[in-house]
């Protein structure tokens, strides 16, 4: 191990930067990958006698963030400052009194409104009729805070790292060219390249907003990490492609996300132990969001055959909304089998998450494309069979799957039907569980690649070292 990894000439602190999923107010997807790397770089950081700062773009530029802020702000805007707007915002719904939530789902089931429903109701990272009332909170608790936070200027000795969604927080990059040239080491987490391997399920916007972020990456970073080897192979292939300059970052390396769920507070909601009552006769569980391209219509057509052969067969579908999700949600509503056969949680905790996966007969995950497909690490965690769309990156994540092609749903169905029927009315035999991924384990996956490529880089020379030997240069 080179001398910039045992002491501290080389590296002296790291920067997280979480600009976006800090005034996103979301905790899923991007965001919850960038907690859970913030907590757990803090304290690997501090194991090995590193600094650490979670920071965000202010308009003086870089802020040491605390996640939890507030201290030192007086009167009511100190009460807002301390609430955690972007958690609450996460699930509004976890947050709001019992008896308002029991008047509101009455009055939806009345007037037969699933659109009041949510709105009174709104599922896990939505906000509902609560967007302007958080916004104004939001702004509150901003300006209480924002004295409090210190400056900062990385530069020699510092490594950055940037996790967050810089197709939608472009302006990052003047500030990432400025720490470069003062002697930041710029670290830029990579989750997918889906914009552009699969265009189709975005808007020409979006894909150009990827391809420019991309080039980013490429002209302004030193390493670049993703959260799988077939993100990294994808990379590999397309960066060159996709930039402009003639110089472009050549260390890509592949990382893992974490998969822990452990043990979450909360209570089991009362409808989600009634979904897995029959433990004989189980649902089998999807986990995704409702995007298009996580392929609920093809599960549901798969299951649709299924019905209609006349299987005694359940599936339990959990996942949050997204913008383009309407249709696919009023066929789920609309269907014979909803309520019956058919279940569907849009707001459910991680408490419900776990008893799901505990309790389901196995799991299903036809996406077209992903990044890593978090669902089947879970799943195999709980010793759940899965039956998984046949990916790259899903062969990457699990050998123990049932793999199947997307051509038709016919191939899921049938996947589906010899296991379901050897199995018959009980519950199906354990696999043998996959030790957890922790968020630990990836965090200190992520430091020691930057580490690595750090020492690498500069030879085993001291960061002032390599500082001037870049202004020299």
């Amino acid at each position: 191990m080179s001398n910039c990894q045992t002491d501290h000439t080389g590296v002296r602190r790291i920067l997280l930067d979480g600009t976006h999923a800090y005034h996103s107010g979301l905790r899923n997807g991007v965001q919850r990958v960038i907690w859970n790397l913030a907590k757990h770089l803090d304290l690997l950081a501090a194991d090995s006698g590193r600094g650490f700062d979670f920071v965000t773009l202010g308009r003086q530029g870089w802020l040491a963030t605390p996640v939890h802020a507030g201290e030192g702000s007086s009167g009511p805007a100190k009460g807002l400052a301390s609430l955690d707007v972007a958690r609450l915002r996460g699930n509004i719904t976890a947050n709001l009194p019992q008896w308002y939530k029991s008047s509101a789902g009455l009055l939806a089931t009345t007037l037969r409104s699933e659109r009041l429903r949510r709105g009174l109701l709104p599922p896990k990272g939505k906000t509902g009729v609560y967007s302007l009332p958080l916004s104004i909170i939001k702004a509150i608790a901003k300006y209480a805070r924002q004295p409090n936070l210190t400056v900062l200027e990385p530069g020699v000795g510092d490594v950055v790292i940037l996790p967050d969604a810089y197709w939608s927080e472009s302006r990052v990059w003047p500030h990432v060219a400025r720490a470069r040239q003062r002697g930041a080491f710029i670290v830029v987490l990579v989750h997918d390249a889906i914009p552009i391997t699969h265009p189709e399920y975005f808007s020409k916007k979006a894909v150009a907003s990827f391809e420019d972020y991309l080039r980013n990456v490429a002209e302004h970073s030193d390493l670049v990490v993703t959260v799988s080897k077939a993100v990294r192979d994808e990379l590999v292939d397309r960066i060159p492609k996709l930039a402009r300059g003639t110089i472009v970052v050549s260390d890509i390396r592949a990382g893992r996300n974490g998969c822990e769920l452990g043990k979450p507070d909360g209570e089991v909601r009362a409808s989600v132990r009634h979904a897995f009552r029959d433990q004989e006769n189980a649902p089998f569980l999807m986990v995704g969001t409702f995007d298009p391209r996580k392929n609920h219509g093809f599960a549901l057509d798969a299951f649709d055959r299924l019905w209609k052969r006349g299987e005694d067969i359940r599936l339990c579908l959990i996942g949050s909304p997204d913008g383009r999700s309407q249709a696919l949600l009023s066929r789920i509503e609309q269907h014979r089998e909803y309520g019956k056969r058919l279940t569907m949680f849009n707001d459910a905790s991680d408490a419900d998450l776990v008893y799901a996966y505990q309790h389901a007969r196995a799991v299903v995950f036809p996406s077209v494309a992903e990044g890593f497909g978090l669902p089947i690490a879970e799943a195999e965690v709980y010793g759940r069979q899965v039956f998984a769309s046949d990916t790259p990156v899903h062969r990457e994540v699990s050998s123990s799957c049932v793999f199947f092609d997307l051509d038709s749903p016919h191939a899921l169905a049938e996947a589906i039907l010899p296991w379901h029927l050897s199995v018959g009315r009980r519950q199906p035999p354990l696999l043998e569980t996959v030790p957890e991924f922790t968020w630990r384990d990836s965090a200190q996956l992520l430091l020691k690649h930057c580490l690595d490529a750090y020492c690498q880089r500069s030879g085993g020379r001291s960061a002032a070292e390599e500082s001037e030997k870049r202004s020299a240069a």
